[in-house]
């Protein structure tokens, strides 16, 4: 039987997640200059040259 809240699929939730606020932040912005990086408690820092850094 398959454990749905196993740490590989909450891995693969949050990166898919990752992904999604991406895309959102590009098409927001029509820029792909934004740059993201994960912080060790997994909150995204998620930054745009000459912009204030978000918190997610």
């Amino acid at each position: 039987m398959r454990n749905d809240s196993s740490p590989a699929l909450a891995a693969k939730h949050w990166v898919l997640n990752v992904l999604a606020v991406t895309n959102k932040l590009n098409s927001l912005y029509n820029s792909k200059r934004i740059l993201f990086e994960t912080i060790s408690n997994r909150n995204i820092r998620i930054t745009r040259l000459g912009s204030v850094v978000i918190d997610a």
